[in-house]
């Protein structure tokens, strides 16, 4: 069906739509301008546009160099891509392994051509090198740890296998016009050409469906994180606090509330800078979390504040899980604090009392058993409760009281 198709011309189409790709992801690079993956996109897709601009250019003035260069920017570009769906995948790409790979071939491709201007082994080392970076992306696509981008990604990784079948037709090609046979040459090109239009069309398109799922993901962590903790905010946590209190409701089950605060966080920002001050609270988040079940809700709440709503959990359970939490931040040894500097927090805890009682009630409690922490020396744990419980005391002898 493609024997009588003029190569020289699909090359001119598949040139065209390469020129108009590549600008169509510059223009996606501005929109989302601080994307690394979406920048690796378009440089990739600039450079293999140039490469096939260099071989339309071939093929009308002939010399053999336009021909190496072309292969050699493709093949750069090709590695730029797989950066791209690396970046995107979650994976940090391999940059000074990949770009030596890239040089060696490109070394390999420019002596094979110099050898002999006509023979294959450039076409073959062409053939290899970008089967390797399109492999690289089904690698990064199959083992992503991106659930809400997995049916993008599989469908990249696909395409990225059909462009490597397709090198491969193109090599076959080649293959044919060295044994004299001119009429299957053309067949197999145009058939490997015609498959790359297709392909870049596809491609295209899923890059742009990727990056706008990308910057609707991007927005909504945005507006429901806390940009230094990564924990929840305090716009989503009053979401998400409604949605576990009606449930409580329906059920009839507890809901307990910890109000977490860093001690003497003040000073340290004084004492060793806002930058030491900053990794106090991340390690305090990261260190609150790992004490945390998967239904438990960590939140910034101002400051050096932080909330954890605590659902089907007693006061009792809460206190407990609260002193397990103090201690592992009491044990906390950062880098960034000479002389083995060690922080603490002071914890309230409350229990939601009925249907009654709003969030704003809860978290009213929670904070005056905060007070009463902080009042009664710090680095301790009180529970709020309508009588008076007696105090207890854990493994280091820290005192946690419910008043």
């Amino acid at each position: 069906m493609f024997a009588n198709i003029d190569v020289h011309s699909i090359y001119l189409v598949l040139a065209v739509l390469s020129i108009t790709q590549a600008l169509l992801m510059f223009y996606v690079r501005q929109v989302h301008y601080n994307s690394t993956y979406v920048a690796e996109w378009a440089r990739g897709n600039g450079l293999i546009a140039l490469g096939l601009c260099l071989v339309v250019l071939s093929e009308v003035i002939s010399p053999a160099f336009l021909s190496m260069l072309s292969y050699m920017l493709i093949i750069w570009g090709s590695m730029h891509i797989a950066f791209g769906v690396a970046l995107v995948s979650g994976k940090r790409p391999q940059w000074s392994l990949c770009r030596a790979i890239c040089v060696i071939f490109i070394v390999a491709c420019a002596l094979a051509y110099s050898v002999d201007i006509h023979g294959i082994g450039g076409i073959v080392l062409f053939t290899l090198a970008s089967s390797l970076f399109f492999g690289y992306s089904i690698y990064c696509c199959y083992t992503a740890n991106r659930d809400e981008l997995r049916g993008s990604l599989l469908i990249v990784a696909m395409l990225s296998a059909a462009y490597i079948v397709s090198l491969c037709i193109h090599l076959f090609g080649f293959y044919l016009a060295n044994v004299n046979h001119p009429a299957q040459n053309t067949l197999w090109q145009s058939s490997a050409l015609i498959v790359n239009i297709v392909l870049g069309f596809a491609q295209t398109i899923m890059l742009i469906v990727i990056t706008s799922h990308r910057l609707q993901m991007d927005l909504h962590q945005q507006a429901t994180h806390d940009p230094l903790t990564n924990v929840f905010n305090r716009r989503a946590l009053s979401t998400l606090a409604e949605r576990d209190i009606a449930r409580s409701n329906r059920r009839g089950t507890l809901i307990s509330v910890l109000m977490i605060d860093a001690d003497h966080f003040k000073k340290i920002n004084d004492r060793f800078g806002h930058a030491v001050g900053d990794a106090v609270l991340v390690a305090i988040a990261r260190k609150i979390q790992a004490g945390l079940r998967t239904e438990d809700i960590l939140a910034r709440f101002g400051g050096e504040e932080f909330l954890v709503m605590l659902p089907d959990t007693s006061l009792k359970h809460a206190c407990e899980v609260a002193d397990r939490i103090r201690v592992a931040i009491s044990q906390i040894a950062l880098p960034v604090l000479p002389g083995g500097h060690r922080f603490t927090v002071s914890i309230g805890v409350a229990e939601r009392r009925g249907v009654q009682q709003s969030f704003e009630e809860l978290i009213e409690m929670a904070d005056q058993a905060l007070y009463q922490a902080k009042k009664s020396g710090r680095n301790k744990v009180i529970g709020s409760k309508p009588t008076p419980v007696a105090v207890y005391h854990t493994q280091d002898a820290a005192e946690v009281a419910v008043a």
